[in-house]
């Protein structure tokens, strides 16, 4: 009787425990919770406003969007880019899973696209 109540006492401390920090258990939906990420370096465009991309992670949303170095990243959802610093503060609050439209210039050509938006993987910059 006294094996079974220490088991039981045992039992009952670790589900208030757990239940207090969480039990390192994460609901499914928490990926698509995950801070998003477009996978781009980007620098200050030298000949006006926007934040011109000087690499482009292979795999990353930016890539999969069609994104190139050189290009010059001038809006995000109609926040105007103005600097590369402009490009955290559109997508800060924004989550994994949602979807953003990015106008940029490549050469003389605006253009817009769709990007959606993903959680930085462990081995990403």
């Amino acid at each position: 009787m006294i094996i079974l109540l220490t088991l039981l006492s045992a039992g009952a401390t670790y589900a208030v425990v757990s239940a207090l920090v969480g039990g390192g258990a994460q609901p499914a939906s928490s990926a698509s919770r995950a801070p998003a990420w477009l996978g781009v370096d980007t620098t200050s465009y030298p000949l006006g406003s926007g934040a011109m991309v000087i690499d482009v992670t292979p795999g990353s949303p930016a890539e999969q969007a069609g994104l190139e170095p050189g290009d010059v990243i001038t809006q995000i959802d109609n926040r105007r880019i103005g600097s590369p610093a402009d490009i955290g503060s559109a997508i800060t609050g924004m989550h994994s899973g949602e979807t953003v439209e990015v106008g940029y210039i490549r050469g003389p050509i605006t253009y817009t696209t769709q990007v959606t938006l993903t959680a930085r993987h462990g081995g990403w910059p």
